[in-house]
């Protein structure tokens, strides 16, 4: 049988081509095909790169000084859940999320995708024709995939320890029906059943925990993608009032899923034989890069 073979080339994962039939056997020696960057590939990394630093680090003073001031000796569980509970502020404040309109609380969204914009015309002004970002892209999804992890296992630890949505007291259960708002009756739906809660945390615990690692990272941006899409459109229904919040762990996880799509595409629809081979760095030689498992 004979095959195609590819040379490695830097720049966004490619499906594997194996050879000539539709189905490579395991006999079939394969390498990765890796398509160089394409020029609206480049323009896009360069505005994408600054959006989602801005997105990903911490830019209010408030939350470093939290950072140093809390006990950790004699810790809590709210100052884990503190620590990675933030989201773009710019040091501005406002933009509540409930009771405001839809697109309200994304104001900072659009504050860093004007500063990327702008920080993405300099830098294409500024580049060479036929620059790669492997190594950009390589750490810049380690920052991404660290702040996601993180941020929904300290959101995960308030339903593994069931007291976002607590059991409803008796007062709350001699209310009135038609005096509690949506959100209530919505929350008070989950707070009845506590398991079901330790459950939803369990499964945004575990989506974090795969985040960290770079092996499962598909598996925890998936899995964080239809758990906290499941919770983008509880909250824009029941007017929640954390909508951005969740809105902001989907963004992080489908940043992190564009890699695999051609794979899946590839496997899934055309039904191809696939290896992904990832770009990731080797410190066993000086300026060695290893096209790893990623």
């Amino acid at each position: 049988m004979s095959t195609t073979s590819f040379t490695l080339a830097p720049g966004p994962e490619a499906p594997v081509a194996a050879s000539r039939s539709r189905y490579a056997p395991s006999t079939v020696k394969t390498a990765a095909a890796r398509r160089p960057w394409k020029p609206w590939q480049r323009v896009l990394f360069r505005v994408a790169f600054p959006f989602f630093i801005l997105l990903s680090l911490p830019s209010d003073l408030g939350w470093y000084k939290n950072l140093f001031t809390i006990d950790w000796l004699h810790g809590h569980y709210r100052d884990v859940y503190d620590i990675a509970r933030f989201s773009p502020s710019f040091f501005l404040k406002g933009g509540a999320e409930g009771g405001a309109p839809a697109l309200l609380g994304y104001d900072k969204w659009f504050i860093a995708l004007g500063i990327s914009l702008v920080v993405g015309l300099i830098w294409t002004l500024l580049s060479r024709k036929k620059e790669e970002y492997e190594v950009l892209y390589y750490w810049l999804r380690v920052l991404v995939r660290f702040r996601a992890g993180i941020g929904i296992i300290g959101f995960g630890f308030t339903k593994v320890f069931p007291t976002q949505m607590p059991y409803p007291s008796i007062g709350i259960l001699n209310s009135d029906f038609g005096d509690m708002t949506a959100q209530k009756i919505f929350w008070l739906q989950i707070g009845i059943v506590p398991w079901y809660q330790v459950f939803t945390g369990v499964v945004e615990t575990l989506a974090g925990a795969m985040l960290f690692f770079r092996r499962t990272t598909f598996l925890g941006a998936a899995l964080l993608l239809g758990a906290l899409g499941d919770i983008v459109f509880v909250n824009f229904a029941y007017d929640g009032g954390v909508h951005v919040y969740s809105s902001y762990f989907v963004l992080l996880a489908a940043f992190l899923l564009v890699q695999d799509l051609p794979n899946l595409y590839n496997l899934l629809i055309r039904e191809r034989y696939t290896v992904p081979r990832h770009y990731s760095p080797s410190s066993r030689k000086p300026g060695y890069a290893s096209p790893g498992w990623g």
